[in-house]
């Protein structure tokens, strides 16, 4: 963050050195809380995060499963998204 730059926030509780991106500010515009849908991720801490989605907590388990399976001595976790968030930001 640039010292002395001032960042403008209109939402509640955002820290400003969360919307400042190599140096420049931005400007939060508008903050949402979309409707949620209930997804769940299958996560293994020593590698990538999830890249894939489960519509159900069965399908996830599954999926944890056959990772397992298939990566003997790592762990998978199986998690539900349980709040979202979205911002929009626009340039000063």
């Amino acid at each position: 963050m640039i010292p002395g730059k001032v960042i403008k926030l209109s939402a509640p509780r955002i820290k400003p050195s969360l919307v400042a991106e190599r140096g420049a500010c931005f400007i939060p515009t508008k903050t949402m809380r979309p409707k949620l849908k209930k997804i769940w991720l299958v996560w293994n801490p020593k590698a990538q995060f999830p890249r894939r989605y489960h519509k159900t907590k069965e399908e996830a388990t599954l999926e944890a499963w056959r990772l397992a399976v298939k990566n003997p001595g790592n762990s998978f976790m199986v998690m539900e998204a349980v709040d979202v968030r979205k911002l929009e930001l626009k340039k000063p």
